[in-house]
């Protein structure tokens, strides 16, 4: 395999970032406000935020917030 000659990294606001949170009740242990504040302080912005709620087990729930999401990449917390 050969790498390409020339590469140009994509911009990072070009990157649509999907954050998934799985949830068991929708409050996480009544932290969830402050995780989504949290989220909307980072660097790279993220496209969009799901919060998965009431899904078990959290492999489900991930799986769940993946379908619901239009990201190029995901983030699970």
């Amino acid at each position: 395999m050969t790498a390409p000659k020339s590469y140009s990294p994509r911009p990072a606001s070009d990157i649509r970032l999907s954050v998934v949170i799985p949830s068991a009740d929708g409050k996480r242990e009544g932290n969830l406000a402050h995780l989504l504040e949290d989220v909307s302080r980072q660097t790279l912005r993220p496209f969009e935020v799901e919060v998965v709620a009431g899904v078990s087990p959290n492999g489900k729930a991930r799986n769940t917030g993946i379908e619901r999401c239009h990201g190029d990449y995901f983030i699970f917390l």
